[in-house]
């Protein structure tokens, strides 16, 4: 009920889209009821005229068969990593996205359905979705996130769409039904094309399963245009190459942006070879707590250096390429840059970004990392950690740096070379920092696991004076 109440302003705007396509508001058709007689229903024995106290447990049917249709939990962290969570309907209300898959699709017809556990309980029936939110190539089954809004019916239309990329391999194999136009399986061109050389890329990079392949690339680029009545716009494709297409669907409701602002995407590309942006983050940039609590009301309307963007995006790529110590490396250097470590601000404040929860929220969700970084550069984390938990007061990213600060407290080995002549100096550091922490942020001072994981910390360092002695 309150998904229906927040969502229905938005289903008067798709109503009253400009476009007589993009946002188009159709009745689903109406899926008639089973007309089995009840004797076959039971396999030809009568229904029974009363209830038998030996009967069986009543068990429901999602305790005896694993629901397809609850996809949350089987998402490789890769496309854990792509999720929006959550958006701001038109009453203020913050509502989570439903996470589901394509159930079913008529190209000719201009329209499918969606089934998720969460929206069937919400609804009772399937979502539907119109052609201008299906992605082109479609597969049935892949996961999709998305939004709904309902039409003068109350029925669920799906909208706000986001598209994962396929969870099976098999979906390159999967022969087009009937009803789908030519070339729209997965790497397909047109009818009788060749499709093109970035299609053919993205074809056979998806047949690797995606639970052991490497999360798909996150780009940093910024507004360069977009036209209300015609629905689309384009972002500059990182530092280079041609510019990437989105169009009104992928835009945050309510919000209209502003051209320069920045924004992250993925991207996929369309029978031509064309690239279009996927899964757009408006307001990808945390900020220090210096920037002032203005910073965060004009977030998504802010325009930032070149240099900023720069860095940012060097931090993407550092991550593409899977270096993930000297991903960590650079954004406790920028960071540095900011004061991080009581250092000097430089005059230009770069825009007041946060790059060490830049990085963080990208190496997440999951076990940090770590067996790829060093020792030494677990220390430099513990005191970025620290820092980071006087003046962070989001409740998941506090969590986030105590799950950090907790696995290196576990991992971090104080006789190494590089560390047992630091090791105590960090550790001391830490506990002031700490305890400033918990006097100023409530999250930090009701979490009991993260003054066991600083004991583990502190009896490292008795064991290492003890071992030095």
């Amino acid at each position: 009920q309150h998904r229906a109440a927040a969502l229905a302003p938005a289903a008067m705007a798709a109503e009253a889209s400009p476009d007589p396509e993009a946002g188009k508001v159709l009745d689903p058709p109406q899926q008639p009821a089973p007309t089995e007689p009840v004797a076959e229903q039971n396999g030809g024995a009568e229904a029974p005229s009363n209830l038998s106290a030996d009967a069986q447990e009543f068990v429901p049917r999602c305790m005896m068969n694993d629901d397809p249709t609850d996809l949350l939990s089987k998402l490789p962290e890769g496309h854990k990593a792509m999720l929006r969570q959550v958006y701001q309907a038109p009453t203020g209300e913050v509502i989570a996205y439903y996470i589901g898959r394509l159930k079913s699709f008529n190209n000719r017809a201009g329209y499918g359905f969606l089934e998720c556990a969460q929206s069937k309980l919400d609804w009772g029936c399937d979502v539907f979705i119109h052609k201008n939110f299906v992605q082109t190539p479609w597969h049935i089954g892949q996961p999709v996130e998305f939004a709904v809004s309902v039409n003068n019916r109350g029925q669920p239309q799906a909208r706000d769409v986001s598209w994962l990329p396929p969870l099976e391999p098999s979906f390159q194999q999967r022969t087009p039904s009937a009803n789908a136009a030519p070339g729209l399986a997965l790497g397909g061109g047109s009818q009788g094309v060749a499709p093109p050389a970035a299609a053919q890329d993205a074809s056979r990079s998806s047949s690797a399963s995606p639970w052991s392949a490497a999360p798909p690339r996150e780009y940093l680029g910024t507004l360069k245009s977009f036209s209300p009545a015609q629905g689309y716009g384009f972002l500059t494709h990182d530092e280079s190459g041609p510019d990437v297409y989105f169009d009104r669907s992928a835009l945050p409701l309510g919000v209209l942006p502003t051209p320069g602002q920045p924004a992250t995407y993925f991207v996929a590309y369309n029978v031509k070879g064309q690239p279009q942006a996927r899964n757009i983050n408006w307001d990808p940039l945390p900020h220090l707590p210096e920037a002032g609590a203005a910073a965060d009301t004009v977030g998504t309307r802010r325009k930032y250096p070149p240099e900023t963007l720069a860095k940012l995006r060097k931090l993407l790529n550092l991550l593409h390429e899977n270096q993930i110590e000297k991903m960590v490396v650079t954004a406790i250097d920028h960071q540095g840059d900011m004061g991080i470590r009581g250092g000097p601000r430089p005059a230009d404040v770069s825009g007041g970004v946060d790059y060490a929860t830049f990085m963080l929220d990208r190496l997440g969700p999951g076990p940090p990392p770590l067996g790829m970084i060093k020792d030494f550069i677990k220390m430099l984390l513990i005191l970025m950690l620290v820092k980071l938990m006087r003046t962070q007061l989001n409740k998941g990213r506090c969590q986030k740096l105590i799950d950090w600060f907790e696995a290196i407290a576990e991992t971090i080995d104080p006789f190494g070379d590089e560390v047992r002549d630091h090791f105590q100096g960090v550790v001391d550091q830490a506990s002031s920092d700490l305890k400033i922490a918990s006097r100023e942020n409530q999250h930090i001072r009701e979490a009991p696991n993260l003054t066991t994981a600083f004991q583990q910390l502190q009896e490292k360092a008795q064991r290492l004076r003890a071992g030095q002695q």
